[in-house]
C-alpha cells in the first residue's frame, strides 16, 4: 500500500477515535488531523510552484501554534510573505478557536473556511488591489468559489461522513442538479455539500457573530443583481446572499454569479 494510502486511513480512524458529532462544534485535536490532511493533499502541489503554507503554524517550525485555538474570536484569516532571497512565497492561514466552537460548526464547514483562505492564494482568480505592497490575493467570491468547486470535493475523503438524506424538497432538487451538471459528483458528495450549505445558513444569519449584517440567505432567492465590474477593493465582500449563491454555484459547477463577477 502506497504511504499516501496510509496516512490517510490513519487520519481517517483519528477522526473516528475522537468521536466528532456533525452536529457539534469542533475539537483541537479535530482541527490538527484536518490541517495535517490538507498537507497531505497540496503540499506536493504547492512546492511545484515554490510556494508552501501554513495553517495556524509556527513560520520556522511548522508547529502548531494552540493560542490562536484558544481564542474565542470568531474569523478566520489569509495573508503571503515572499521571502526576498529565494522568492518563495509562503501562504499563512489563521482559524481561530471561537469560529470552531460555534455549536452548529461542523468539520464538513472547516474544510470549507479552509478551503476559502486557501483560495485566496491558490485559486488564480480575479485580484485584489495590493494594500501596503502586500502579496495580492483572490477576491472573496472568487475564494468562495474555488473552496466550493475545487477544495471541498478534494477534502471530504479525510473526513468520514455521518450525514444522511434530507427529506425536504429543497435537499432533493439540490442533490438531483448536483448529480446531473456533473459526472464526476457522487452522492455523498452531493449531500455533504448541501449540509454543508446548511451551516452556512446558520452563520449568515447568526446575530452574535454577524450583529451589524445577519442576513437570512435563501436556496430559492438568489440575488438578480448584475455588477458592472468585479470590485477588487482589499476590503470588499458580496453581500451575504451573493455569497451563498457563489457557494452553491461552486458546488453545482455552475458559473460565478454576476452579483459580484464580471469577466
Amino acid at each position: 500500500m502506497k504511504r499516501l494510502d496510509r496516512k490517510i486511513i490513519l487520519i481517517l480512524l483519528n477522526f473516528v477515535l475522537v468521536s466528532f458529532s456533525v452536529s457539534a462544534s469542533v475539537t483541537h485535536n479535530e482541527f490538527k488531523s484536518l490541517v495535517e490532511s490538507f498537507h497531505i493533499e497540496f503540499d506536493k502541489e504547492v512546492s511545484s510552484q515554490n510556494e508552501t503554507f501554513l495553517i495556524n503554524q509556527d513560520f520556522n517550525s511548522g508547529n502548531d501554534l494552540s493560542f490562536y485555538w484558544d481564542m474565542d474570536i470568531i474569523r478566520t484569516s489569509y495573508s503571503a510573505s515572499i521571502d526576498t532571497k529565494s522568492n518563495k512565497k509562503t501562504h499563512i492561514i489563521y482559524f481561530f478557536g471561537g469560529y470552531g466552537r460555534l455549536k452548529y460548526m461542523t468539520l464538513d464547514s472547516v474544510i470549507m473556511s479552509l478551503c476559502h483562505e486557501l483560495g485566496h492564494g491558490l485559486s488564480n482568480g480575479i485580484q485584489k488591489d495590493s494594500s501596503y505592497g502586500e502579496p495580492t490575493a483572490s477576491v472573496e467570491g472568487e475564494a468562495d468559489y474555488f473552496a466550493a468547486n475545487k477544495c471541498f470535493k478534494r477534502m471530504i475523503k479525510y473526513v468520514p461522513s455521518q450525514q444522511k438524506d434530507r427529506s425536504d424538497i429543497f435537499s432533493k432538487n439540490y442533490v438531483k442538479k448536483c448529480l446531473n451538471n456533473n459526472e464526476e459528483n457522487t452522492k455523498e458528495f452531493c449531500v455533504r455539500s448541501y449540509n454543508e450549505l446548511l451551516v452556512e445558513q446558520q452563520f449568515f444569519a447568526d446575530s452574535i457573530v454577524n450583529p451589524d449584517n445577519a442576513k437570512v440567505v435563501s436556496f430559492s432567492s438568489p440575488d438578480e443583481s448584475e455588477v458592472l465590474r468585479t470590485n477588487t477593493s482589499p476590503d470588499y465582500y458580496p453581500v451575504p446572499q451573493c455569497r451563498f449563491d457563489t457557494m452553491i454555484n461552486g458546488y453545482l459547477n455552475e458559473d460565478r454569479p454576476k452579483c459580484w463577477y464580471k469577466k
